[in-house]
């Protein structure tokens, strides 16, 4: 009554769209009041078919909310196009699909203007998005209507069928394959059909439906070389797993482009149910290696899954050392990731050689020492057969790798153990020391320091520890060493150079200042071409070194070098 009391105001404009561009007569057939919706399309200025900012008409939201009376009072009116689109391609048949509404389905298809295949911008029908979504009695609706075509592809190339399966839903599934047209091994653009898609969501259920149907091919794979089973397995669905395996014709080995097979999927990603099942089959091939060598059990170790190697473990078929393409072990990869449980297990097998070199002759305890995994190390360490102080390819030891990369407790672990010679040098003449310097290591610096094997003043290539830590602006190990009466304050290569030299020429300033307050330097010293440390560090363009030095009362500012040149 209020409605019609508006109308008869002539005053009102009864299409007038809100800012979201709805009329009241898209509220209305959104709400289901029939009356209401009859009583504007007796108005002749209402536009029945007004398309909102999605383009979305008073027919499409009545028919996404099931209101059937509401539906069937648009599509009396003349001036309704039952079949627009809104601006992602959807219709009113479509929507009602999606939402399971099967009279207005029924209302819709009964008029002719209708296309019930139309897709929209993603390519869906309304028969893919019932499908989807699980409503069997729209999909069964939408079959009976020989227009539609049960097979179309979205733009995904997935069909009705692939999207019931990947979604669950057996009851649509089943009454898709009763329809003699579907095909029930269609590809998607990833080459997934709806069984290894059932498979990788855990449906078991659709999974025996679709492998009753004798047309369905169950170890097709995929554009990455996937099949069903290895998709259940890489996932964890065990009984998916043991269904697939109970249909002869699944191969269980089959190998993906990367050579993975499902027990090396379920197996990286610790599903010990699934690897049990699948080692309880005898085709299985426990230690399949894949394109870059690695098996099942080292996938376990790389990612920690220790139940999963014990499970590996137990089958004597599996090889416990077995090197993948760059030598590493499944207890290089546990190791190399911090698995110190996964390190015990293996340890505790006495066919795993716990000191075994990569193509680099890197070890497990190389690797866990590089990475920080002070627990690994431990516990490597703990073992008689480890040597810690075994040297790789590049002369670096676990001392030096963990110095490297400032790990101060593996440093610590390390130092404590007699074996370790913590002057070891490397092909590159480098010691531990020397790299904890280079990368700006602090306390890795201090540790090694403190222990009284390290020598500070022994010289790398040339440079001493206090020329190393100059050359590299680490003012707090200068200044810590000029304290040490073992520390030359003045030490000189070949080319007469000095830590002030090299502090200078780098910019180092708090290097610099350092080395000032020691009265042991001398701050105009000149090397073997005349230059001093202020000609260095104004050729390199330091300002405010060039200002430390100046301010020192003992440098000559205008000193020529054997060439005659000075800082200007």
């Amino acid at each position: 009554e209020v409605v019609k009391t508006l109308l008869s105001d002539g005053r009102v404009d009864p299409d007038r769209q809100d800012k979201y561009g709805r009329t009241a007569l898209s509220w209305a057939s959104q709400n289901g009041d029939t009356e209401v919706v009859k009583t504007l399309l007796s108005d002749g200025r209402v536009e029945p078919d007004r398309q909102n900012n999605y383009g979305r008409t008073p027919l499409s939201w009545a028919a996404q909310n099931g209101h059937t009376e509401v539906v069937k009072a648009l599509l009396s009116n003349g001036r309704v196009e039952p079949d627009r689109q809104n601006n992602y391609g959807r219709t009113a048949l479509s929507w009602a699909a999606e939402n399971g509404y099967t009279e207005v389905v029924k209302t819709l298809l009964s008029d002719s203007r209708v296309e019930p295949d139309r897709q929209d911008n993603y390519g869906r029908t309304p028969l893919s998005l019932a499908a989807r979504y699980g409503h069997t009695e729209v999909v069964k609706t939408l079959l009976s209507d020989g227009r539609v075509d049960p097979n179309r592809q979205d733009n995904y190339s997935q069909t009705p069928l692939s999207l019931a399966a990947q979604n669950g839903h057996t009851e649509v599934v089943k009454t898709l394959l009763s329809d003699g047209r579907v095909e029930p091994d269609r590809q998607d653009n990833y080459g997934q059909t709806p069984l290894s898609l059932a498979a990788e969501n855990g449906y078991t259920e659709v999974v025996k439906t679709l492998l009753s149907d004798g047309r369905l091919e169950p170890d097709r794979q995929d554009n990455i070389g996937r099949t069903a089973l290895s998709w259940a397995a890489e996932n964890g669905y065990t009984e998916v797993v043991k269904t697939l395996l109970s249909d002869g014709r699944v191969e269980p080995n089959r190998q993906d482009k990367y050579g993975r097979t499902p027990l090396s999927l379920a197996a990286e990603n610790g599903y010990t149910e699934v690897v049990k099942t699948l080692l309880s089959d005898s085709r299985v091939e426990p230690d399949r290696q894949d394109n870059y060598g690695q098996t099942p059990l080292s996938w376990a170790a790389e990612n920690g899954h220790t139940e999963v190697v014990k499970t590996l473990l137990s089958d004597g078929r599996v090889e416990p050392d077995r090197q993948d393409n760059y030598g590493p072990t499944a207890l290089s990869w546990a190791a190399q990731n911090g698995r110190t449980e996964v390190v015990k297990t293996l340890l505790s097998d006495s066919r795993v050689e716990p000191d075994r070199q990569d193509k680099y002759g890197r070890t497990a305890l190389s690797l866990a020492a590089e990475n920080g995994y002070t627990e690994v190390v431990k516990t490597l360490l703990s073992d008689s057969r480890v040597d810690p102080d075994r040297q790789d390819d590049y002369g670096r030891t676990p001392l030096s790798l963990a110095a490297r990369s400032g790990h101060t407790e593996v440093v610590k672990t390390l130092l404590r153990d007699s074996r370790v010679d913590p002057n070891r040098k490397d092909i590159y003449n480098q010691r531990p020391l020397n790299w904890a310097i280079r990368n700006g290591h602090t306390e890795v610096v201090k540790t090694l320091l403190a222990n009284g094997r390290v020598d500070p003043d022994q010289q790398d290539n040339g440079q001493t520890l206090l020329g190393c830590a100059a050359d590299h602006g680490l003012s707090e190990i200068v200044r810590r060493s000029l304290l040490d009466d073992r520390s030359d304050p003045n030490p000189h290569e070949d080319s007469g150079q000095t830590l002030l030299f090299w502090a200078s020429r780098m910019g180092h300033i708090e290097v610099v200042k350092t080395l000032l307050s020691d009265g042991r330097v001398h701050p105009d010293r000149q090397d073997k071409y005349g230059r001093t440390a202020l000609n260095l560090a104004a050729e390199n363009g330091h300002t405010e070194v060039v200002k430390t030095l100046l301010s020192d009362g003992r440098v000559d500012p205008d000193r020529q070098d054997k060439y005659g040149r000075t800082a200007l």
